[in-house]
């Protein structure tokens, strides 16, 4: 169900600094500039799919509760609002995440996926919409999260998704820190 998937940056260097100063830092005011650097390759991606903007939903990828009480915001939120503005598209709180799992930040590959296996649950849609889902993240890694994220919203009634993340890594992590 996960179609494809697009990012403006590796998870390197710069980019990186600036994921991390957005989660970490709380820099909340970075997260409309980084959209901005989202907005063509969505754009690209949607029209190499041949998807309408206006005929999707844009979901940002959910935190669980305890990790958005600690932090006090949703990163994807944050990038999924200017996102979906700019593409004029409906931004829907389609997903919902279960409390429990790990960081995935702190996992590898298959440790990954069973950890959000599961978690995302599709939230019931309070009126009529889009059947198409952009999902919005931060980082794209091993892709378990898009790929359970897809999951809950295809059991949902969502026919199809695409992924758009600020960054994506371009290497297993193992070994990096």
């Amino acid at each position: 169900m996960l179609t494809a998937a697009a990012s403006p940056f590796a998870f390197e260097d710069a980019a990186a600094a600036v994921v991390r100063a957005l989660k970490y830092g709380r820099w909340t005011g970075l997260a409309p500039r980084m959209a901005r650097h989202m907005t063509p390759p969505a754009r690209d991606m949607l029209a190499r799919l041949g998807w309408n903007p206006c005929e999707l939903a844009v979901v940002a990828v959910p935190l669980g509760p305890a990790r958005l009480r600690e932090r006090g915001f949703n990163q994807a939120e944050l990038l999924a609002r200017p996102l979906a503005a700019v593409l004029g598209a409906p931004l829907r709180p389609a997903l919902s995440r279960q409390p429990g799992g790990r960081r995935q930040a702190h996992l590898r590959g298959a440790a990954r996926r069973a950890n959000v296996e599961g978690r995302f649950l599709a939230r019931a849609p309070s009126t009529p919409g889009p059947r198409t889902a952009l999902l919005v993240d931060d980082v794209l890694t091993t892709g378990a999260t898009a790929l359970a994220c897809a999951e809950a919203l295809r059991e949902a009634g969502f026919e199809r998704a695409a992924l758009i993340t600020f960054a994506r890594t371009l290497r297993p992590l193992e070994g990096r820190r």
